[in-house]
């Protein structure tokens, strides 16, 4: 008997998400405050980074793929390298 495995491909909505990221932090450089920035981020860049891994089932690899990209962008946001505090951060 055959059985497929079906293995999705998150490369392509991991670089829409890094560029509608770049885009936003591009164009409101230090301006604009955490809260408008993660609310425009929340918006406009996390939909194009769970909009093709929603149509397949995802495994342990994909799942710490995606939390990296979100860590990261915490990360960027917040100037910390710091894992503790991005963890707070997204709890709050």
């Amino acid at each position: 008997m055959f059985s497929a495995l079906l293995k999705c491909n998150i490369r392509d909505a991991k670089r829409s998400f890094y560029r509608s990221a770049n885009e936003i932090f591009g164009k409101i450089d230090n301006f604009a405050m955490e809260n408008v920035t993660l609310q425009l981020i929340q918006s406009k860049c996390v939909p194009a980074l769970l909009y093709s891994p929603d149509a397949c089932p995802l495994n342990k690899s994909d799942i710490n793929s995606l939390d990296f990209v979100l860590n990261q962008l915490f990360m960027k946001l917040f100037c910390t390298s710091d894992i503790n505090i991005v963890s707070e951060c997204q709890l709050g």
